[in-house]
């Protein structure tokens, strides 16, 4: 036998899988067909196809970096979660190893230039990066046989920030472009979305948007499973996931809670246990167990004890991914921007995958069974924002009963007055009013404008001296009104719809936000692995006088674009005009220089960054240490300020989403006066004056 591979078969053994009473752990779902187990694989048909899927192998993380060996070929998922940084100078992560034989795919996580900190990749492993000709270093994680697996590992780690995580295949351990490696797997009719911002893919009839995949009538959303037909294991028939052997045989140790006990903190169910499997969405990881109001006093609340003997604080029992995937988009507003959907099962932390693989083996049965604990409503303290259960309360407007009511509320001179949806008048274009100042945009407000600048924010002079902020020429009116509503659950409740700007707006005043100089903007009309659709060909030599071009994306997908230009207004009328002619994957897409950069960046691309941690006189108070000492990302370094104070900050942040979420921990810490600044020519603006410059490049 080949010695890598014993070791791995080794490893293997000692490490362990999900634990699994019939002694199979599944990796990937399938819609209808059946389902055999022989050994340890799966073997699945469907539709007159048969494919194997392997099991995925859960192991310890540090195992997995300090001693898993590489296999010689990829037959099984191997990917797993971690609760702190695995890989550091004395164990760094591997480049150029020596690469698995055989078709594969894995995640990219991260390209970069310069060397970065061993530590820097903390959530998941096996990590391995390889070096590029072009002096990057690329960094990728896990190996996993299926293309649906490794895009579920994929939506699981943007979910941890990485928003620019993405698919690639593999061939004897060189990359290979997508379409290549799903053909020669068959899984060619499995490809999802694997761009950064949703989008639509066509391809000879198949329609994928926004992770969900449509084909041949049968359809697949976020890896849900849909299967019709009855699973054999071991010469016995399991239907409908009766077996609840695994949850009822779950005798957790008895001092697995007494961690929690400190009187002050926020009240908190121990997952360690809670037996069956749930959903839930993380809130933040601390060094000892916090009050209630160092957490915006989230309700309800789980704690868990890591590795690390942190404390991780999760919100919610859900037994609904997609409640549960709500319940973050909430939490996420209310400042939270790092909150993501985990899973827990019989009081451990599990993957998003193996908890659908054991949603799929065992059925409902397998969720948690005591109904006091599960949470299957939405709950947000907020402004006097609530929504719960269906529910929503906003600005005096209320939904109930799957109602819809949008277009919120307006908000002028200290009043609050709800909009009426039905006295919108009809118009063949649309704006959405976002606010009016007086003066200076107050710093919150110009957060949210700075951090959703993708939508074209304008800006006009009114005759009584005060600024209008709006959004100009929307088509449709219920893209309208989404916008509108989107802008109000950010936190600007007196948004609004209307045909025309605010009485006395001067027009011939209106300004453009202006992106940066390094920034251009190319209109993408339409991705394609594979043959290009009749009707999109068609479609292209029609408008060839548009300047139709057309370049391969290193992962094999043919783009064909239009415009590369610095005017987003162009780009926006470009891309009206492409939807027009029926083409609906039409999007914008910035570049600062050569990188692609989310479009909310064009504006601020150049900023740099600084917070404020803390000032005070005299020594630095021993509760400021200790907060940003929970948050090990920042360098806070201090200086001499006027009035004898000292200024305790951290530099060089040039992301204003990390700066916000750090803000975010640096509060929950208990700094309350955290705030954030921009640094340019060497001085301090506030964000409010940076977003006045945005217009006046």
């Amino acid at each position: 036998m080949d010695p890598r591979k014993a070791q791995t078969i080794r490893d293997l053994a000692s490490a362990g899988k999900l634990p699994d009473p019939k002694g199979t752990s599944l990796a990937t779902n399938t819609t209808g067909g059946t389902a055999t187990t022989n050994g340890n694989q799966r073997t699945v048909t469907n539709a007159g196809t048969t494919s194997v899927v392997s099991p995925i192998t859960t192991m310890d993380p540090e195992f997995v970096a300090r001693k898993y060996s590489v296999p010689e070929k990829v037959e099984t998922e191997i990917y797993v979660l971690s609760e702190k940084a695995v890989y550091n100078n004395a164990n760094p992560i591997p480049v150029n190893p020596e690469m698995p034989k055989g078709i594969y795919f894995k995640v990219q996580v991260g390209a970069f230039r310069n060397q970065i900190p061993q530590e820097t990749f903390k959530e998941f492993a096996p990590i391995t990066a390889e070096t590029t000709p072009q002096g990057l270093t690329r960094y990728t994680v896990g190996y996993f046989t299926t293309f649906n697996v490794a895009n579920g590992a994929k939506m699981e780690i943007r979910g941890m920030g990485y928003t620019d995580a993405f698919v690639v295949g593999f061939r004897d351990g060189k990359r290979i472009p997508l379409n290549e490696a799903l053909e020669a797997l068959g899984q060619s009719g499995q490809l999802a979305t694997n761009t950064q911002q949703g989008g639509t893919t066509q391809q000879g009839g198949t329609t994928q948007q926004g992770g969900t995949t449509q084909q041949g009538g049968t359809t697949q959303q976020g890896g849900t499973t849909q299967q019709g037909g009855t699973t054999q294991q071991g010469g016995t028939t399991q239907q409908g996931g009766t077996t609840q052997e695994f949850v009822n045989n779950f005798n957790p140790d008895r001092n697995a809670t007494n961690y929690y006990n400190d009187p002050n903190a926020a009240k908190a169910n121990q997952v360690e246990v809670i037996p069956g499997l749930f959903f839930t969405v993380q809130v933040g990881v601390y060094s000892r167990p916090v009050s209630a109001d160092k957490i915006f006093n989230l309700n309800p609340l789980n704690s868990e004890k890591t590795a690390n003997d942190q404390i991780r604080y999760t919100t919610g029992v859900f037994t609904d991914i997609n409640i549960a995937t709500s319940r973050r988009d909430e939490i996420r507003q209310i400042g939270v921007t790092d909150a993501f959907v985990t899973a827990y099962l019989n009081g451990k932390r599990i993957t998003i995958g193996q908890a659908r693989d054991s949603i799929a083996k065992y059925g409902n049965s397998i969720f948690v069974n005591d109904q006091k604990l599960v949470s299957n409503t939405t709950t947000t303290q907020q402004g006097g924002t609530t929504q719960q259960g269906g529910t929503t309360q906003q600005g005096g407007t209320t939904q109930q009963g799957g109602t819809t009511q949008q277009g919120g509320t307006t908000q002028q001179g200290g009043t609050t007055q709800t909009q009426d949806r039905q006295n919108v008048p009809q118009a063949s274009s649309y704006k959405v009013i976002l606010g009016q100042y007086k003066g200076e945009v107050p710093s919150k407000e110009a957060e949210i404008f700075l951090t959703n600048m993708n939508y074209g924010i304008r800006k006009a002079n009114v005759g009584d001296g005060s600024t209008v902020y709006f959004i100009d020429n929307v088509s449709s009116r219920t893209e309208a009104f989404n916008i509108a509503d989107h802008f109000i659950q950010k936190g600007l409740p007196g948004a609004y719809v209307s045909d025309k700007l605010p009485a006395q707006t001067t027009a011939t005043k209106v300004e453009e936000p202006q992106a940066a100089s390094t920034v251009r903007f190319q209109v993408y009309i339409g991705e394609f692995i594979g043959e290009v659709p009749p009707e999109a060909t068609e479609i292209f030599l029609n408008n060839y006088d548009k300047g139709v071009k057309r370049k391969k994306l290193n992962d094999g997908t043919i783009v064909y674009y239009v415009l590369d230009g610095s005017s987003y207004d162009e780009a926006l009328k470009m891309k009206a005009h492409f939807i027009s002619e029926g083409l609906s994957s039409v999007r914008i897409v910035a570049f600062d220089g050569s990188n692609e950069i989310p479009l909310s960046k064009a504006y601020t691309a150049g900023m740099r960054y600084r917070i404020v941690v803390a000032e005070f006189a005299g020594e630095m108070p021993e509760e400021v240490k200790e907060a940003y000492g929970n948050v090990p990302e920042l360098n806070v370094r201090t200086k001499a300020i006027d009035g004898g104070f000292t200024m305790a900050y951290a530099d060089g942040i040039t992301d204003i989403d990390q700066a916000l979420r750090l803000k975010a921990r640096l509060i929950a810490e208990g700094l309350s006066t955290v705030r954030i600044v921009v640094v340019k020519d060497g001085k301090e603006i506030s964000l409010s004056e940076a977003f006045r410059l945005v217009y006046e490049k």
